[in-house]
């Protein structure tokens, strides 16, 4: 893009060049401290909270990550080996935690929270750069950037992000995300405020951060793969901030298009092959959805995402939510209503975009970042984790809404201040149900009791914590919601010989085995059962 032919903000020649937030002044260093202790404080009773679902294949089950050294070939192997080889930055950081303390999960959530405050402070140095450069007529609060972050790390839908341990992927994506975007703003805010001169040093200075944006983009993408639209939003940075939604520049720079549009596609054919569209298609072979099903029902559950930002109770926070499916645009009507809202939105965020800069730049953040989750690819139909990054600049329009609407600078405050003391005691409830195994799985059979796999979940945890009976139960209540379920049979199987009952056993490994011929440990449970019997008639 042509740099030379910028529409310089009259916001930027009058304030100072932004050094002082990077070089953490006095006020801006109790702030971060504040977000740090805060968000400690808020997370200080999950250090000890289990692994659970995904965490067993991507650490305990992964043998890549089990390291001695710090050899090359070592963190190679970590990186590209294990089950998320297409995530190598975050399979090492799964790795080193595993060097320094094996499965202690102390380490594993300590790292998470670490992750999580870094990337509120980038949040923070981001929003106050984006305000510098571009002030909306209704925000024009200092105190704006701090309460948007404040209340987007107290959120209680981050929760999933921070507990869950292999959600690491999706927070450590979203930190070199957004340090990408703070990196090539400030580069580019730099070359429009003078401070570049024509000594070769100075002159090469805001080079440094677009390189620097360029290699933490580089880290998004290796920690997880919906850092792909990167690009795009950098583009999109660029042309509402730096250029003023100039549509002359948009046209003399239109084969940034063509870059971003290749480079999605070079991404798409390094994810998923030479045949994308093939690899798409099988992925629905495995679900109990179809593709056009998946994305009728995905704007009902970005929709549900909005109503999550918006009241985000506990009782409402789910692990393994029981999303019912859209059939066709009416069955249920919601689908074509959830249809309207989202169109609605992007409508919104274009009418609006001249007027109200940042806040149609939301819009777009949010809708743009769950598209590579929310489309498609065939993965499970909600997870709350899918809201880490597309949430961040949400928090903007309630903020300053209240510094325009209260005429009283204070009452703004204390309004937000209590909206964030209830959000954080959300959390903090919310975190409480991941203190074990037991009281996770009963939660989500609480909330999705017509769903099989929190049944099967909670029996396994049930079976680890030696309550065997209960087990049996439970694991019972999972067959019946879903006999055709490999996993429910096998550990229903357990629960059974656990309590003496082999015979009854043998029937539910021999349909495991039916159901998933390539199981395994249901194999193995079969023959173990087989050779007591023999063993106890003998």
């Amino acid at each position: 893009m042509d740099l030379q032919q910028d529409v310089i903000s009259p916001v930027l020649l009058k304030r100072k060049p932004y050094r002082s937030d990077s070089g953490f002044i006095s006020r801006d260093s109790l702030v971060l401290l504040l977000f740090a202790a805060i968000t400690i404080i808020l997370y200080s009773h999950t250090l000890n909270s289990p692994f659970v679902l995904d965490d067993a294949a991507n650490i305990l089950e992964n043998r890549y990550i089990r390291i001695s050294s710090l050899t090359w070939e070592d963190l190679y192997n970590a990186a590209f080996k294990s089950l998320r080889s297409k995530r190598p930055l975050s399979n090492i950081s799964i790795a080193l935690n595993y060097y320094i303390g094996r499965y202690n999960v102390l380490g594993y959530h300590l790292f998470n929270i670490v992750i999580h405050i870094a990337t509120g402070i980038v949040l923070y140095l981001f929003l106050k750069l984006t305000f510098r450069v571009h002030s909306p007529s209704r925000c024009q609060n200092k105190f704006i950037p701090f309460f948007v972050t404040l209340i987007w790390l107290v959120h209680p839908v981050q929760t999933q992000a921070v507990t869950y341990i292999v959600q690491r992927m999706t927070s450590m994506s979203a930190l070199f995300y957004l340090l990408s975007m703070l990196l090539y703003a400030n580069g580019r805010s730099l070359s429009l405020q003078g401070i570049v001169k024509k000594g070769i040093r100075e002159g090469r200075r805001p080079y440094f951060y677009f390189f620097g944006s360029f290699v933490t983009g580089g880290l998004a993408l290796c920690s997880k793969e919906n850092a792909a639209t990167l690009p795009f939003f950098i583009f999109l940075y660029e042309w509402f901030f730096f250029q003023n939604l100039d549509r002359k520049w948009l046209k003399q720079n239109r084969i940034c298009f063509f870059w971003i549009f290749f480079l999605l596609l070079l991404f798409v054919i390094l994810y998923m092959g030479e045949n994308p569209v093939e690899k798409i298609v099988s992925q629905y072979e495995t679900r109990n959805f179809t593709l056009s099903q998946r994305l009728l029902t995905e704007t009902r559950v970005v929709v549900y995402y909005i109503t999550l930002l918006v009241y985000p109770h506990p009782s409402r926070l789910n692990l393994d939510h029981d999303f019912p499916l859209s059939i066709s645009l009416l069955s249920p009507v919601t689908t074509l209503l959830s249809l309207g809202i989202l169109a609605g939105l992007i409508a919104v965020a274009i009418l609006i975009a001249k007027r109200e800069r940042v806040f149609s730049f939301c819009i777009f953040w949010f809708l743009g970042n769950l598209v590579m989750e929310s489309s498609v690819i065939g993965l499970e139909i909600i997870f709350e984790h899918r809201l880490y990054l597309p949430s961040m600049l949400v928090f903007i329009l309630p903020a300053c809404l209240f510094f325009s609407y209260f005429k009283s600078e204070n009452l703004s405050k204390v309004i937000l201040c209590a909206v964030i003391l209830i959000l954080s005691f959300w959390t903090y409830q919310r975190n409480s149900v991941w203190k074990n195994e037991v009281s996770l799985f009963t939660d989500c059979t609480r909330k999705s009791p017509n769903k099989e796999r929190p049944y099967t979940s909670l029996g396994t945890s049930l079976i680890r914590a030696g309550r065997n009976e209960e087990a049996v139960i439970t694991l019972s209540k999972a067959i019946q919601l879903n006999p055709k379920s490999a996993f429910a049979h096998n550990n229903y199987g357990v629960a059974l010989s656990l309590t003496g009952k082999v015979k009854e056993a043998i029937p539910h490994f021999q349909e495991a085995v039916r159901i998933l011929p390539i199981y395994v440990e249901a194999k193995r449970n079969l023959e173990r059962a087989f050779r007591y019997q023999k063993t106890s008639r003998g």
